[in-house]
């Protein structure tokens, strides 16, 4: 089991391309009868979801000493609760 309550749903096969359609409605059924459990941490919990990222640091910098400090710019979208000005984030 993934975790308590999953169901597993088995497709016997493809044929003609195309799975039963026996099969592939009782899937349907089921999703649409499903009631989603919230997602209380992420609802709570601020999280940056990053489209881009560029380095800014200056050019002559870099040229002198590739290991400098670097400044970083990030563009994307906060999801969750609001971010903080000035908060700490840890970068995966």
């Amino acid at each position: 089991e993934i975790y308590e309550g999953a169901k597993m749903f088995y497709f016997s096969g493809v044929v003609n391309g195309k799975y039963l359609k026996h099969e592939v409605k009782q899937l349907t059924l089921f999703i649409s009868r499903v009631k989603f459990r919230p997602l209380v941490w992420r609802n709570t919990h601020p999280y940056v979801l990053v489209d881009r990222h560029e380095d800014i640091t200056h050019p002559n910098l870099t040229d002198r000493n590739p290991d400098c400090d670097r400044s970083v710019t990030f563009y994307g979208y906060v999801r969750g609760s609001h971010l903080k000005a000035g908060q700490k984030v840890h970068l995966i």
